[in-house]
């Protein structure tokens, strides 16, 4: 190998080293020492994601959500059905965020009354009552409740545009955007930290804009001494 020195017992053996070990960039040429340096080069140098879909134009970082892309948008499959209700979903993670539609909201808030599925859920929830917000902007000083939240603001203050390695485009608030727009079609487990409406399953980056959205969905009280028949 003219890279390291290492010596191979035939041509196949060198090539397949070589395609592992000195991976070769094939917009600029430039070589690395690994493959996951080779994406990552050309990711950030060039733009370029490594996984194409075969149906459009669109490219992904990575395989899973390349494949998952092609059943939401292309193919239809629906390979993990509700064992419940039979209805079909293209991940194992969509079915699982599905199946707590079928189970109860067991963990309940005692300031409001509201009902979660998980008790990290409720966790969260109760700092909006107690408005703890341990985690504060060094520029200008605002309180978060999650250290994501506040990684997200700081670009605010340096105008840094985050690359999205699902979709390759970049955004300033990186986790407003994959959640809006590939919030419904990602396993949970791969979505930043969202707080999901407990009445329709939407995710919302932050609390404030799940009240905006609970304001604008659920039905409004009628003024006092009047009757909703009126």
């Amino acid at each position: 190998c003219s890279q390291c020195g290492r010596f191979f017992p035939n041509s196949e053996r060198l090539a397949d080293h070589c395609r592992k070990s000195h991976p070769v960039c094939s917009v600029c040429r430039a070589v690395f020492t690994g493959v996951l340096k080779l994406r990552e080069h050309k990711i950030k140098v060039h733009g370029v994601l490594p996984f194409a879909c075969d149906h459009c134009t669109k490219s992904f970082n990575h395989k899973a959500h390349r494949d998952l892309h092609v059943k939401v948008h292309h193919t239809g499959e629906k390979s993990c059905h509700c064992d419940i209700c039979g209805k079909g979903y293209a991940s194992a993670g969509m079915l699982k965020t599905h199946r707590l539609t079928h189970s109860d909201k067991t963990f309940v808030c005692d300031v409001c009354g509201r009902s979660f599925y998980h008790f990290c859920h409720l966790t969260r929830h109760k700092l909006v009552h107690r408005d703890v917000r341990p985690y504060r902007c060094d520029t200008c000083g605002r309180g978060f409740t999650q250290a994501e939240n506040l990684r997200s603001h700081r670009v605010v203050h340096s105008g840094e545009r985050q690359l999205c390695s699902i979709c390759g485009k970049k955004y300033r608030f990186l986790k407003n955007h994959v959640i809006r727009k590939h919030g419904q079609g990602l396993p949970a487990h791969e979505l930043p930290t969202a707080i999901t409406c407990q009445d329709c399953g939407r995710k919302f980056p932050n609390p404030s804009q799940l009240r905006l959205h609970q304001r604008s969905t659920r039905p409004r009280s009628p003024p006092a001494g009047t009757s909703a028949g009126r």
